[in-house]
């Protein structure tokens, strides 16, 4: 549907610990949205093991749109293989777009408050 008519809101804004993560792209606006590797990373697939993790972090975005969606991620191990969906507790992700550039950010180490970040 139509992008909602409501606030942006933005946790952990501004800077923290250092994890090494994988970074991949989402737009939810293609037909069949897929991750793009960003930040000069390769693609999939990625091996790991129980001392070898991989974060993921995965920005799925809309440019206009009131989305509902889940990631599905493919594995193997040996001679198994299977989907796992990440999704939120049972029910998809839902994401829309806003119709300004507006958001209220809440900064790590601030003041506990919330702030209002003018669009551009």
């Amino acid at each position: 549907g139509p992008a909602l008519d409501w606030n942006q809101y933005v946790m952990g804004n501004g800077c923290g610990g250092e994890v090494d993560t994988k970074s991949f792209d989402v737009s939810l606006d293609l037909g069949t949205p897929t991750a793009t590797p960003i930040g000069g990373q390769r693609d999939f697939p990625y091996s790991v093991s129980e001392s070898d993790a991989e974060v993921f972090h995965v920005t799925a975005h809309t440019g206009g749109q009131d989305v509902r969606w889940y990631l599905e991620l493919e594995w193997s191990s040996g001679g198994r293989h299977g989907v796992t969906r990440v999704d939120d507790h049972g029910r998809p992700f839902r994401t829309s777009a806003s119709r300004d550039a507006s958001y209220y950010a809440y900064p790590l180490g601030g003041d506990g408050g919330w702030e209002l970040v003018e669009g551009e």
